[in-house]
């Protein structure tokens, strides 16, 4: 997936907004920016609307945290369902590359952290 950002706002709550347009399906979000300290949080809606987008309300969210680690202390292993070769991804056992296809794209590798029963937590970097 390639989300392209097509502007920000704030609204009179001070509130501060997204649209991005997903480059694979042109499909667009609105999302909602709350920063915390060393934490970002981005919460996603379902649709391009941001009417009634909130943390509660989010089709999804997403956590960055900042820190100065270079790589997980604590690494562990992708789960064997996640393992393979796919279109723009590889995942190993220890490592997920996410290789972009368009020009100017910086592939991004992931290191797992922690795994959850159908998620896992990485930490990103670019190369």
């Amino acid at each position: 997936m390639t989300l392209r950002c097509v502007g920000s706002w704030r609204d009179k709550k001070n509130q501060q907004y997204f649209i991005v347009q997903n480059e694979e399906n042109e499909d667009y979000r609105c999302g909602i920016i709350i920063d915390e300290t060393n934490v970002r949080k981005l919460y996603f809606a379902n649709d391009s609307s941001c009417s009634s987008l909130s943390m509660k309300s989010a089709f999804d969210s997403y956590y960055f945290h900042s820190g100065t680690i270079a790589k997980p202390f604590a690494p562990c292993a992708f789960p064997v369902w996640m393992r393979g070769e796919f279109d723009s991804m590889k995942v190993s056992s220890h490592e997920l590359q996410y290789l972009q296809h368009h020009v100017g794209a910086v592939p991004l590798i992931s290191h797992c952290v922690q795994t959850f029963d159908d998620r896992v937590m990485v930490f990103s970097e670019t190369k």
